[in-house]
């Protein structure tokens, strides 16, 4: 339960900061494209509501940062949908009721959360709502870094030695850049 329990706290964590303020702000005003990926679009208001998120959390990164983990995280999501890679509804259900627990019983976590749905006005309905399909595509590309790394005949189940976590590390780096390479990746000024 402990490795469960902290999956769900990087993964809740992982949406808290970085895609739930695009849902949360991303219908604003100006839809200025700054990049596109294979044609998909990437909005400069993305970037803007990453960053600020980034500064409500105390933390600090520079938009190339951001705009660059932006571009990775979109064409990881087009290779798992070309791959056909997706989790089903009842496995992001399941999920996010995992999740709420484990919210509910951890006092930080629950802070944290509540913080965040204060600091946007939101409730916590709401939340789980705009987050849904963000859950979704998260699952899903946890998914695809499965079926990468079991295509690489070193998927294992238990404990595992730090050597094959770094190989694994290793194998997966590689396929990341690889993809970023087969990218089409346009920069609008």
């Amino acid at each position: 339960m402990k490795k469960t329990k902290f999956n769900v706290f990087i993964i809740t964590i992982l949406c808290i900061l970085v895609w739930g303020s695009i849902n949360l702000m991303g219908h604003l005003n100006d839809e200025i494209i700054i990049a596109t990926v294979n044609g998909e679009p990437i909005e400069k208001h993305t970037i803007d509501n990453m960053k600020e998120t980034y500064e409500i959390n105390g933390s600090s990164i520079s938009e190339k940062e951001l705009l660059d983990r932006v571009i990775e995280h979109k064409v990881l999501e087009q290779v798992a949908r070309k791959m056909q890679i997706e989790v089903s509804d009842d496995v992001v259900d399941d999920y996010i009721k995992e999740a709420k627990i484990v919210i509910q019983e951890d006092e930080e976590i629950y802070d944290f959360h509540t913080s965040y749905l204060q600091e946007w006005d939101i409730s916590d309905d709401a939340y789980w709502e705009m987050m849904w399909e963000d859950y979704k595509t998260l699952l899903s590309l946890g998914e695809l870094r499965k079926e990468v790394l079991s295509n690489e005949s070193i998927l294992m189940n238990g404990p595992m030695s730090s050597e094959l976590r770094k190989e694994k590390e290793v194998i997966w780096n590689d396929f990341v850049r690889n993809e970023m390479e087969k990218a089409n990746i346009e920069y609008i000024d």
